[in-house]
């Protein structure tokens, strides 16, 4: 896969999220309109369920006048534009605007309930990692110290960067077992 290759899926999979449009994607990739649809095309087509599910989530999200993250924590959809979309390019615009929030906000809110629980049970895989050997007065093994989007840095002792390591990958790669 070639820089320009993993740019374009890259753009193409939040444009998606974001409802970005072909003239959106074409000025961002610097390629013309016509090329920049016939790759939203070609991805909406392999990515059908995607893009159905997408969609069924913005209108519903406008019809429920709210959407939830996997976590089931809800955000608002504007009331008042709830009903928007009975007529004129206005009603559609904001229709449409309540949609690509709803769907971002799904995506987007889903990620931080999963990052926030992964750090709930790092902190618990720490706390069972011991410090040392029996030897008081030394320090934790690890502490987490920053969190963006779905990276943590930690601090790490180096004669527990192994134990930490995995307590980090079972707490990460766990957290989405509880939402089968």
């Amino acid at each position: 896969v070639t820089p320009a290759q993993r740019k374009h899926c890259k753009m193409l999979c939040y444009g998606m999220l974001y409802g970005r449009g072909a003239g959106s994607i074409a000025e961002e990739l610097g390629v013309d309109v016509t090329d920049a649809q016939a790759l939203l095309d070609r991805f909406r087509a392999t990515y059908a369920t995607a893009t159905r599910f997408l969609k069924a989530a913005g209108e519903q999200a406008v019809r429920d006048g709210y959407v939830a993250s996997i976590t089931g924590r809800r955000r608002p959809v504007v009331a008042s534009a709830r009903g928007a979309g009975g007529g004129g390019n206005d009603a559609r615009g904001a229709k449409a605007a309540l949609e690509r929030m709803a769907v971002n906000t799904l995506c987007q809110g889903s990620a931080a309930d999963l990052v926030k629980l992964a750090m709930v049970r790092l902190v618990r895989e720490l706390a069972a990692i011991p410090a040392s050997d029996g030897v008081s007065g030394v320090p934790p093994p690890a502490r987490l110290v920053h969190q963006v989007h779905d990276e943590l840095v930690l601090e790490v002792r180096s004669d527990r960067l192994e134990a930490v390591a995995a307590a980090t990958r079972r707490a990460m790669t766990g957290v989405a077992g509880a939402f089968r």
